[in-house]
């Protein structure tokens, strides 16, 4: 009988996808699975978490044959996947892929014996540990069974090297990094099982050599190092007495020129070293150097031909020579996976690409600036191209990147970067205002201009003062001069910029005469602080506006305050007044009073794939694109992990496995309020391929889609300017929150709520916002549809203080431990006095009734309390972790239940006094029945005379 085998592969599946998987398929297939692979990278957040919440272990996986853990980060997860693998007798291979954990020597034991315990493993690979922390440390456990180990990144010195041969006894091929950094080190014994070696050594040739003479049946190596000069001489005379046997040897070595003035003569002498009989006809190999003909770059590279590693770079100004008669011969750098190439010529649109050579089998591919001539010579075929990370600058020409585009049918990744500093502006309105000038001084080196509508000055609220100070003054309590020192400190600090780049910037500072929210005088402050870091100031501050963004002929009347989207009709378009000064003044205007036609694109995109914290993964359909329908049919929204080899700044288009039926988009919770999608528009002009200016447009307090929908992006005048001026702009989009962090309003952080460095480039807003500026270039944007939200008009005033204060000492302190632990103790010192009063004297039923009372009260207040002190402090422990949706949700529900129950209780002071006693039921049905009367006789409750209370209260004691 046939039984169909499964091989299981959840790198790039949806949420969706996978729960019915998981639920409906695997309990079926389970026993018939012969290879796994579980990722938590940005497609399947958390799926191995998931994977385990469903009940499955890997123990019931009996006929596994390989696992593959990809992108997981958490140890714990790890060790507790791969302890449950011990006893799979038919598990042969596992692959740790790009796991980056950090943890301590401890964690690293503890995962090392759970991979050496597993009974059947044969290939192991794992690349699990980051460069800060990729010093190995050999098990404790005899491994058998294991013959073919890679470890890639990770350390191993000479004394750990040998404590892994005598685990792995029967290693036969090893491929990692050895550092030798002192004599001391030693192998303990002659290891004959090795007889495969790929290697990187940092170290000596001495310790080299005496590595290689205790590898007595070591038959292969691939070597590459740095450090080490050997010339050809030299290498054979190191052959042929540390490793006589060796029948293949492929090596790589960098090393840099002794002399920078002579580097062309230094490489004939070295390549003439290699030219001997020795190379040419008893080892029939030839190589290469390829060197940086530069002035200032002494950097250089030798190795045998065909080239055997797995990266390379070059440079426009690589210059090679070779022992080879005919190089045409190894043109094919066929085991290259990742190339990358610089060009840093003067002429770029008339270079070339001088290097020869082609790579048909490249994965990952960084370019900085692409050349017409041959480049598609050199990248002849594109077809396993996944990633493509690229460079730009003013000369440009987007048509090769179209081209390779076109070769790249299996493109995952596209990253671009640079966007030209004059061309990138940002405005906002009140929080929004205030955000914008944080992100100006923040990013001074990207960005170019600022305007501000009615917001305070940068790190107002950080400097001491209160948010109310911060808005309606008085303003003499503000030193600007304080603020300047602040910006002049955090740049000194590189937590911002150098604030010389500000030095001519175009800045527009409005405030209306009649605004009541941020006070024109603080407002003006602004002003004053970009004037002392010389910046061009336009203000504007005698228009008679309240607390808005004024527009010709939308909003309420100018000086009123609309609450609705303050937005203000105050027949002056503000937009434009701004944004001209912001690009120098020439500027189309729009027709006054006329409708301008917008034949451009007004979007909406997923902002939370910008965020740093992984967490869900969400399902949008891509229906439209901005620039090519060739990103329209394959790419979506991605950010690289730290790990990835990618230039800084880059913005990510993913595609996801072609396989798979569901499009979905990675999203991540924003630690910071911002909202799941935000706003962009691209004039018709830049759809079309031209090259635009890019506009930031920051919304205030109440004004972003959750309040306001779309009515501040399409209402407030951009549009239309945008449209008229090549102009991109983008929307992003903040959301309230009840919980941490605070944000009831739906405020940008300018006081701190998010971050206790808000106003620099630490704060994950400002990282946030900063992020989607390159976005812009090329763009996958999602379906069209209007966000609305409800319009609430609650107020309030906030600071990162009293955040404080509220979550770590009023409610899991004075509201929960404080009270429980005042009624504990009390009620306790009650309980010991009622004892020692009954032994000596006879109590009467009222003093009785009393003690009962006071005790019944403490049990009764100390139910509520403690669930909701539990939950309290639950929450202000976990308030640094990353959490679910599902999760938040789950603890606002337990949250909101504690609450009722202690509210409840604040009621059970009348039902305990009812249950306390008979007497006490007595008195009060006495009490409702007179005040029955009364209210009967004269139709309203009368005071008892003072006589009757006594009266009543005597005969209850008696």
């Amino acid at each position: 009988m046939h039984f169909r085998h499964y091989h299981l592969n959840f790198q790039s599946i949806s949420k969706y996808d996978f729960e019915y998987i998981c639920k409906h398929y695997l309990p079926m297939i389970i026993d018939r699975i012969i290879s796994l692979n579980l990722s938590d990278n940005d497609e399947t957040s958390h799926l191995p978490v998931f994977f385990l919440s469903h009940g499955y272990t890997l123990d019931q996986f009996k006929y596994v044959q390989s696992l593959s853990l990809n992108s997981i980060s958490s140890i714990g997860i790890i060790n507790k996947i791969i302890s449950q693998c011990r006893h799979l007798q038919h598990l042969t291979h596992l692959y740790i892929i790009k796991c980056y954990i950090y943890c301590d020597d401890k964690g690293k034991l503890l995962l090392m014996n759970n991979i050496w315990s597993i009974s059947k493993l044969i290939y192991c690979y794992f690349d699990c540990f980051p460069s800060s922390n990729n010093a190995f440390i050999a098990s404790t456990i005899i491994s058998q069974s294991i013959e073919y180990l890679v470890m890639k990144n990770i350390k191993c010195d000479l004394n750990n090297l040998s404590y892994l041969f005598q685990c792995t006894p029967n290693l036969r091929r090893l491929h990692t990094t050895i550092s030798c950094n002192s004599r001391q080190e030693e192998l303990k014994n002659i290891f004959s099982s090795i007889i495969s070696l790929k290697l990187i050594y940092l170290g000596s040739i001495d310790s080299m050599k005496y590595l290689f003479q205790n590898l007595k049946n070591l038959s292969s190596l691939t070597l590459e190092t740095s450090g080490i000069y050997l010339n050809g001489y030299e290498w054979e005379s190191f052959l042929t007495e540390a490793l006589p046997q060796i029948k293949r040897f492929r090596f790589k070595m960098n090393f840099n020129f002794k002399h920078i003035n002579n580097q062309e003569e230094e490489v004939d002498i070295l390549i003439n070293s290699f030219s001997t009989q020795y190379w040419i006809e008893i080892r029939q190999q030839y190589v290469q150097c390829d060197w940086i003909s530069s002035a200032t770059i002494s950097d250089a590279t030798i190795y045998t031909l065909p080239y055997a590693f797995e990266k390379f770079s070059y440079y426009d100004n690589t210059c090679s020579k070779s022992t080879c008669p005919n190089v045409v011969d190894f043109w094919s750098y066929d085991r290259v996976h990742t190339v990358k190439y610089v060009n840093n010529r003067l002429n770029l649109v008339k270079d070339s690409i001088s290097f020869r050579g082609e790579f048909p089998n490249v994965y990952h591919l960084n370019l900085t600036f692409l050349f017409n001539n041959n480049i598609l010579s050199v990248y002849p075929l594109l077809n396993q191209l996944t990633k493509l990370y690229i460079s730009l600058n003013d000369q440009f020409d987007y048509s090769q990147l179209q081209h390779l585009l076109d070769r790249s049918a299996h493109l995952y990744s596209l990253g671009l970067t640079s966007v030209p500093r004059t061309d990138v502006t940002v405005s906002g309105i009140s929080s929004g205002g205030a955000m914008a000038t944080q992100l100006h001084i923040g990013y001074s080196k990207d960005i170019s201009g600022c305007g501000v509508v009615a917001g305070p000055p940068y790190y107002c609220a950080g400097s001491g003062l209160t948010t109310a100070v911060c808005m309606t003054g008085p303003a003499l309590y503000i030193f600007v001069s304080n603020l300047e020192y602040k910006v002049k400190y955090y740049a000194s600090n590189d937590y911002i910029d150098d604030p010389s780049n500000i030095v001519g910037d175009p800045v527009y500072i409005f405030s209306g005469k009649y605004d009541k929210v941020a006070y024109p005088g603080v407002v003006k402050l602004n002003a004053e602080l970009y004037q002392r870091l010389n910046a061009t100031v336009k203000t504007n501050f005698n228009m008679p506006a309240n607390h808005g963004f004024a527009t010709e002929s939308f909003g309420a009347s100018c000086s009123s305050l609309n609450l609705a989207n303050y937005i203000n009709n105050c027949n002056f378009n503000l937009a434009y007044d701004m944004l001209n000064h912001l690009y120098g003044g020439s500027l189309i205007q729009p027709t006054p009073h006329a409708k301008t036609p917008l034949l451009g694109q007004m979007l909406m995109f997923d902002q939370e794939a910008f965020m740093s914290f992984p967490d869900n993964v969400g399902q949008e359909k891509i229906t439209q694109s901005a620039l090519s329908k060739w990103i329209q049919n394959n790419m979506y929204l991605y950010t690289p992990g730290d790990w990835e080899w990618s230039p800084s700044g880059l913005f990510n288009l993913v595609m996801p496995n072609e396989l798979s039926n569901k499009k979905s988009i990675t999203t991540r919770r924003s630690s910071a309020s911002f909202d799941d999608e935000g706003f962009i528009y691209f004039p018709s002009a830049c759809a079309n391929g031209k090259k635009c200016s890019i506009h930031v447009a920051l919304h205030g307090c109440q004004q972003g889609k959750q309040f306001a929908g779309d009515v501040f992006a399409t209402k407030a005048g951009y549009l239309e300017i945008a449209e008229l001026n090549d102009i991109i702009v983008i929307f992003p989009q903040v959301r309230k929150s009840l919980m941490l962090p605070i944000n009831p309003m739906g405020c940008w952080d300018w006081w701190g709520y998010s971050e206790v460095y808000y106003a620099t480039q630490k704060a994950p807003q400002m990282r946030g916002v900063k992020s989607h500026l390159p976005l812009l270039l090329f763009y996958t944007i999602i379906e069209v549809r209007t966000g609305t939200g409800k319009i609430t008009h609650t107020c309030s005033i906030i600071n990162s203080g009293l955040l404080i204060y509220v979550s770590y000492i009023y409610r899991p302190v004075i509201l929960s431990i404080l009270p429980g632990t005042i009624l504990a103790i009390f009620g306790w010192l009650t309980y010991c006095n009622v004892t020692k009063l009954h032994s000596t004297q006879r109590r009467c039923s009222f003093q009785r009734g009393l003690t009962s009372m006071v005790l019944l009260q403490t049990i009764v207040v100390m139910i509520p309390i403690i669930p909701f002190a539990i939950i309290n402090i639950y929450q202000v422990v976990t308030s640094s972790i990353v959490k679910s949706d599902y999760r938040l949700s789950q603890e606002q529900l337990v949250y909101t239940i504690a609450n009722i129950i202690l509210y409840v209780s604040y009621a059970s002071n009348f039902y305990v006094y009812l249950i306390s006693a008979s007497s006490y039921r007595k008195d009060f049905r006495r009490l409702v029945l007179f005040c029955y009367r009364q209210n009967h006789a004269s139709n309203r409750i009368g005071i008892m005379a003072r006589e009757q209370v006594v009266m009543k209260t005597n005969s209850t004691v008696k």
